[in-house]
């Protein structure tokens, strides 16, 4: 690619210690298999490895990708790293472990540079999908998710709204919250299904389960307070208690019905078994939720405090 001429696209991939799952992602955006001429895009690997051989990797066998180091604050913070090396008009994020179709960056640019939009959603399917809760799968088959794995953002726009939001340091919310701030921004928005990406399952053991289930969660109020999904900082503490005990009982309650009234027949083990899991973990995850909760709060109240005594 002629470096006097900056491409269209910015291809971002955030990657940590997944080698053999990212070498599967660049074999898809090789310049021969993509259907976009390649002088169009070009591909940035932002690796928050600490003992990673993701840049010799590259190196040798896909010199057309650019490698740069992560920050190693989280994969919202290794996102926006890439995209600040990025040269290009337009950001399309991709996660490491997922397979581009070979029209995923035609169908992207078809849209950036024929349509007035901001953000192009692609569609992400699970070709191995299984019913069983120990494989865990990621689909997005009509839009209005805005995951991460397969979405493209103008640039100017990605950086005006605040990019992704780096207090998230675990890949739990951040997601979520980048598509509330899309919503609330009322940018345009489509959802093109030939931007096609497929998300293979992975194994998932009760290691995981449990650590997602009790410890991943502590990001969950962090997420609501900053979309305004609970009350206020210096709430009482029996406001925080009782609005949380809403949510979740409202929750499980929805999830419950949404089981019964909408069955899936093709994935109805997997929808039990957590339905029943979360109901039988719903004493200790709402302990769990209480207590990172009122930390955090302590912890935005010392920080607010501080920066008023800065001022």
């Amino acid at each position: 690619m002629s470096q006097d001429r900056a491409p269209f696209l910015s291809v971002v991939i955030p990657t940590r210690h997944r080698n053999d799952l990212l070498a599967l992602c660049l074999e898809c955006l090789a310049p021969n298999k993509q259907m976009l001429d390649h002088t169009l895009y070009e591909v940035i690997v932002t690796d928050d490895g600490s003992h990673s051989t993701a840049r010799e990797m590259i190196e040798k066998q896909y010199s057309w990708a650019k490698w740069v180091e992560g920050p190693k604050c989280g994969p919202a913070a290794n996102r926006n790293n890439g995209a600040k090396f990025s040269r290009s008009e337009w950001l399309a994020f991709v996660d490491d472990d997922c397979l581009p179709s070979n029209h995923w960056l035609k169908a992207i640019w078809t849209n950036a540079f024929a349509e007035a939009v901001d953000v192009i959603e692609g569609k992400t399917v699970t070709p191995d999908k299984v019913d069983s809760p120990f494989r865990q799968g990621v689909e997005n088959l009509t839009g209005g998710y805005y995951w991460s794995c397969n979405l493209a953002v103008r640039r100017e726009v990605f950086f005006e709204i605040g990019a992704f939001d780096e207090d998230f340091p675990e890949a739990a919310g951040e997601d979520m919250e980048f598509s509330f701030r899309i919503r609330k921004n009322n940018l345009r928005v489509r959802f093109n299904e030939n931007a096609l990406v497929l998300h293979p399952t992975r194994s998932v053991d009760w290691k995981q389960l449990l650590y997602r289930t009790f410890f991943l969660i502590r990001w969950i109020p962090l997420y609501r307070i900053k979309v305004g999904d609970a009350p206020p900082i210096g709430a009482s503490r029996l406001k925080i208690v009782v609005h949380l005990f809403r949510t979740e009982v409202a929750g499980l309650l929805r999830s419950t019905f949404h089981l019964v009234s909408k069955p899936d027949f093709e994935m109805w083990r997997t929808r039990l078994f957590f339905q029943v899991w979360n109901w039988l973990s719903f004493p200790i995850v709402f302990s769990y939720l209480l207590k990172w909760e009122l930390r955090l709060r302590k912890q935005m109240l010392q920080d607010r405090k501080l920066s008023l005594r800065t001022l």
